[in-house]
């Protein structure tokens, strides 16, 4: 996210101090700016000293009351480690570099070392017609790449649980050739919020507010976007799992929350209780759907349950006769207005890079994704083969 992180979340337990020219793990990594942060981390722009040349990398900082509890850097060493056995599709995963922990007054906490990666599709395309038309242009190879990347998780038998607009982004292949001030000259200059005088020692002295490379990556497409190598990353596996470990409760986001998960709290656990890797092919297809139209599949208000129901019905199709006892709409007479409608009008008016025939192959493509049943729902190995593909 962008901005500063709420102060409030400085106790025990959460956010760790960390300040501008701050050095950690035995004086390596040197804290430049802050990258962005979440619920359950702060992520800031560091230098690596040690490294033989320039070499910068993102620091992810936990919150101290998940050092016993998050799975994160074993799923991230798990990916790491079968790399050499299946290589393909790991470079749409983004590089894990090292793991430490620091002490501090909130805590102890895991700090993740990674690869620094720039703007996320719907960064890059908001509030500049460069970057929305670069999006529009190289959607197929976004989506293409992203896919590739969760059929290579799938293939290991990972769930990524938390697949989201945020959670994609751009690699920057020729950041480490710049120098320190150049660097930082793409950034926002660092935004230093004071801290009242009476924060006590679990606040940081300042808050940070969080910057991103963008401007460097709308520059490298002005140069030449057919030279600049970009390649599309997942990131924050703070929500993934592997089968033994499917967590109790998921935290994706409701408006791309796939709807086994939904009928699974609504039936207190009595259904769809194996719910797994399915979820993200469902998150994958609420992806697409941004991407291509600008606009959300299900639209949230006040993060009701019903309404999603209701949408579920109206916009995809009928529910599985398992969960229409669950879900007290399921009786209604709603009308039905397939997600195409709405598809078709966006595509053909605003996605000028594709044709008719693209826009059919595409309504192809997500009836083989967003359907509400999981055990008909296409894999990611599948999806790949789509039509859609053939041409990237």
């Amino acid at each position: 996210m962008r901005g500063a992180e709420p102060l409030s979340r400085y106790q025990r337990g959460g956010y760790h101090p960390v300040h501008l020219g701050d050095k950690f793990h035995e004086n390596r990594y040197l804290i430049l700016h802050k990258l962005g942060w979440g619920s359950y981390a702060t992520v800031w722009l560091a230098r690596d000293c040690e490294a033989p040349g320039v070499r910068y990398v993102a620091l992810k900082f936990i919150v101290a009351q998940l050092v016993h509890a998050s799975n994160e850097i074993d799923i991230l060493r798990h990916l790491r480690n079968e790399l050499t056995k299946n290589p393909g599709g790991f470079e749409h995963i983004l590089g894990f570099l090292d793991c430490f922990k620091v002490s501090g007054p909130n805590g102890i906490h895991d700090v993740i070392v990674l690869d620094v990666v720039g703007p996320s599709p719907d960064e890059l395309r908001e509030g500049n017609e460069e970057g929305e038309t670069f999006v529009w242009k190289h959607a197929k190879v976004i989506l293409k790449q992203a896919l590739t990347g969760i059929a290579y998780i799938h293939k290991l038998g990972i769930t990524h649980g938390d697949l989201h607009g945020s959670n994609i982004a751009f690699s920057l292949p020729q950041l480490d050739r710049l120098s320190e001030s150049a660097a930082m000259g793409y950034l926002k200059p660092p935004c230093r919020r004071p801290v009242p005088a009476d924060a006590d020692v679990s606040s940081p002295k300042y808050l940070v507010e969080a910057s991103s490379f963008k401007n460097y990556m709308l520059e490298m497409i002005k140069q030449d976007d057919t030279q600049y190598l970009w390649s599309i990353k997942i990131l924050d596996f703070g929500e993934a799992f592997l089968p033994e470990h499917r967590p109790r409760e998921i935290h994706t986001p409701l408006g791309i929350r796939a709807p086994e998960i939904v009928f699974n709290v609504l039936s207190a656990g009595a259904l769809e209780q194996d719910w797994g890797s399915k979820t993200d092919i469902w998150s994958f297809g609420c992806l697409i759907y941004e991407i291509v139209t600008d606009d959300s599949l299900i639209s949230l208000y006040d993060d009701d349950v019903n309404d999603v129901c209701t949408q579920y019905v109206r916009k995809v199709g009928p529910l599985p006769e398992r969960w229409q006892g669950i879900w007290s709409g399921s009786k209604k007479a709603l009308k039905f207005r397939p997600f195409e409608r709405y598809l078709k009008s966006h595509y053909l008016e605003d996605y000028r890079e594709l044709t008719g025939d693209d826009m059919i192959d595409l309504g192809d493509l997500l009836r083989q994704i967003l359907v509400l049943d999981p055990r008909q729902r296409s894999t990611a190995r599948e999806l790949l083969q789509h039509r859609w593909f053939a041409t990237v």
